[in-house]
């Protein structure tokens, strides 16, 4: 009889202590969810908590700042202009230095890119709409931006085998619809993001 009472009494102990486990367990997926529920209630009260007058004031300063779009198409000019540097036919001793010089710009072109440190940094001060459509700006800044440097590269890669008497008619041709895609890429791009900043601009 003692021996059936000491089993049971371990029966029973082990049942309080699996219990107890299942409790603290229950416990910390309870408050893991509280935690989460407050975080998302705590951010969409901070996405609604903003006026949408002064969130289409700070949508339109991000996107100006430091950089409006006459800054851009500076950019865009002064590196297309750098892009002439012909690296087969000019032999002087400042054809290195043009060189370098353009390739300097056209990496500081890449540079102009909203990082997402910076795009998730203005989510509360915005509202929800205009969050969207800063995310939205930022990827066709970024296109027109990558197009940019790209188009530039191929056009001073290109452009000296293409005015080079002794290149062939059909490599000529064939180099000429090469950079005319990359162009078309790039015009497409500008496009699409001169709009984008327009649109913003002008609400």
């Amino acid at each position: 009889m003692k021996k059936f009472n000491a089993i049971t009494i371990s029966l029973l102990s082990l049942s309080l202590l699996g219990a107890c486990s299942n409790s603290n367990s229950n416990d910390k997926s309870s408050s893991s969810s509280i935690k989460s529920e407050k975080k998302a209630t705590s951010s969409k009260a901070a996405s609604s908590s903003v006026s949408p007058t002064s969130s289409k004031e700070e949508l339109k300063t991000v996107i100006s700042m430091p950089m409006n779009k006459e800054n851009y198409q500076n950019l865009e000019n002064g590196l297309l202009e750098a892009a002439k540097v012909d690296d087969i036919h000019d032999h002087s001793a400042t054809m290195q230095g043009k060189l370098n010089k353009f390739n300097a710009k056209a990496n500081n072109i890449l540079k102009k890119k909203i990082s997402k440190k910076d795009l998730h940094k203005e989510k509360k001060f915005l509202t929800s709409s205009d969050y969207q459509k800063f995310k939205e700006y930022s990827n066709n800044l970024d296109d027109y931006l990558s197009a940019l440097y790209d188009y530039a590269v191929k056009y001073q890669s290109n452009t000296p085998v293409i005015n080079d008497d002794k290149t062939s008619q059909s490599t000529k041709d064939d180099y000429q619809k090469e950079l005319d895609q990359f162009k078309s890429k790039f015009d497409n791009a500008k496009e699409k993001w001169s709009n984008s900043y327009d649109s913003i601009m002008n609400s």
